[in-house]
């Protein structure tokens, strides 16, 4: 079983303006929304490719059941801690200049709620098993969590996928996860070189 883990989901809302004026009421159309986070997406490609997978995460308020709901309504199976904390919500206006982002920082979790998180992998994850890490932690959250999600995943022999930042990619790979998405910028910050890249420097690393 694959398992995408999305520590900070959020609901995206995509909203259009004719354009952008500061200091003023600005009339939002056309506003969609959706349910946010990397492992998220990662189920949904899974899903395009016929496979199966479980989105894990925290969810929490009004804006945690919106997330849940859209992700019934695309079949994506859920595992969803509940918290006491309100899910984000990010904004995203596109107007004749391009796209603006507002995003929320997201909610504190819990030492309950994380050791609900942590009991769930320990249960479920064995040697047929496959975890995604993906995006970015929330308040309340160390940067050793990745890291201790790593150690929860070997110990019961599963494979690990890392997709984040290279705030918490140096802490998690102490653990060693088989596999790494990082940029190429990332990797040059990673070993101390202050140049870009070629694609040659990269494959040789």
């Amino acid at each position: 079983m694959i398992y995408t883990c999305t520590l900070n989901p959020a609901v995206d809302k995509i909203a259009h303006v004719d354009s952008i004026q500061l200091n003023q009421i600005n009339r939002l159309l056309q506003v969609e929304s959706d349910a946010g986070g990397k492992g998220i997406n990662v189920s949904r490609d899974i899903k395009i490719l016929n496979q199966h997978s479980i989105a894990v995460g925290f969810l929490g308020g009004s804006a945690g059941t919106i997330v849940e709901m859209l992700l019934k309504r695309e079949n994506i199976d859920t595992h969803i801690i509940d918290i006491i904390g309100n899910t984000r919500t990010n904004l995203k206006v596109i107007d004749e200049n391009g796209i603006s982002e507002f995003n929320e920082e997201g909610p504190f979790i819990l030492n309950d709620e994380m050791e609900a998180l942590l009991e769930y992998f320990r249960a479920q994850l064995d040697r047929n098993s496959i975890l995604v890490l993906s995006g970015s932690l929330p308040k309340g959250c160390s940067s050793s969590t990745y890291k201790t999600l790593c150690e929860i995943a070997h110990d019961n022999k599963a494979k690990v996928f890392l997709d984040t930042s290279m705030k918490y990619i140096s802490e998690t790979l102490k653990a060693s996860p088989e596999y790494i998405k990082m940029s190429a910028k990332d990797l040059a910050h990673y070993n101390l070189i202050d140049a870009e890249l070629t694609e040659s420097e990269i494959k040789t690393m």
